[in-house]
């Protein structure tokens, strides 16, 4: 895969992320200029926009840090509280984090990025557990693609796309830094294992 295709697919899936608060924004401007007037619709167009902006920085912040350049204020708490501001803005899932805060900046962003991964697979809302050797997700039907098993087990066979562009990194940044990664699966639960 090219660098200017892996920059491609990133930027779509990271503008992909963001456009609904960005719509969301947007739509508390109108109300915003539409009611002037009405102190009630008023100051619910203005917790649209608070909560809406709130959620694009949290994604913003999220992204950056995970696939960014190493910032010399990254440090493990900063990368727990970020994950779970972007965690906290998909729907009906919840964020627990178990490291040690000695682990390094590699291992650190591989597990940010297994977040990002496993929010995708439980769709329906559920539980990433972050623990210093793995990140385990639990939600009702949750299934790893074929893409993304393909991905991680090192196959080339596949088509690059920004689905699981997220998986094609987690494995690029793995390799660079000596990690490996390995999935285990269970009745509605999943296990991926940072070797």
């Amino acid at each position: 895969m090219t660098e200017k295709l892996l920059n491609e697919l990133l930027l779509t899936r990271f503008t992909h992320d963001i456009a609904g608060g960005v719509g969301a924004i947007m739509n508390g401007c109108e109300l915003i200029s539409e009611s002037i007037n009405d102190k009630d619709f008023l100051q619910e167009a203005i917790k649209l926009l608070n909560s809406s902006a709130q959620s694009v920085a949290s994604k913003l912040n999220f992204f950056r840090l995970a696939f960014g350049t190493e910032s010399s204020n990254f440090s493990p708490s900063n990368a727990f509280d970020v994950t779970n501001k972007y965690i906290n803005t998909l729907n009906g899932m919840t964020l627990q984090w178990a490291p040690s805060g000695e682990e390094d900046y590699v291992l650190i962003r591989l597990m940010m990025i297994l977040c990002l991964l496993s929010s995708n697979i439980i769709t329906r809302g559920g539980i990433i557990s972050v623990h210093q050797d793995r990140v385990e997700v639990s939600g009702k039907n949750a299934i790893v693609s074929d893409k993304i098993k393909s991905i991680i087990s090192g196959s080339e066979d596949y088509t690059p796309d920004s689905l699981n562009i997220v998986a094609v990194l987690l494995m690029l940044y793995a390799k660079d830094g000596g990690y490996s990664i390995r999935i285990e699966e269970g009745q509605d639960r999943i296990i991926f294992w940072i070797d």
